[in-house]
């Protein structure tokens, strides 16, 4: 699962563009997405999830895509996270993968 982070004037782009993206098709792996609906910490989460999660080559590439569709950068958030992008696959409870970005 890849978790994006986002200010409230930008998460509702970010959104359709991934919607779009998932109904057509045009990221292999991407298997899910979610959103938060209340900020924390400043910030909307939106949720990938890609699979199959035990392909660690497979998932980073799922989420460079994934960048690369929502032109996510650092100026979408000024949240603590937003330098990142982070993915959690799920049998590792508790621990974090980060895939940075310039």
């Amino acid at each position: 699962m890849w978790m994006l982070f986002y200010d409230e004037e930008n998460v509702a782009t970010a959104w359709d563009l991934l919607r779009k993206a998932y109904f057509d098709k045009t990221i292999p792996g991407l298997i899910r997405l979610s959103c938060t609906t209340q900020p924390s910490n400043n910030a909307q989460i939106i949720f990938c999830f890609v699979g199959p999660s035990d392909n660690q080559e497979h998932c980073c590439a799922v989420g460079r895509r994934i960048l690369k569709i929502t032109k996510y950068s650092k100026q979408k958030c000024q949240s603590t996270f937003s330098s990142f992008i982070f993915y959690k696959r799920p049998k590792m409870h508790g621990h974090l993968y980060a895939e940075g970005f310039e």
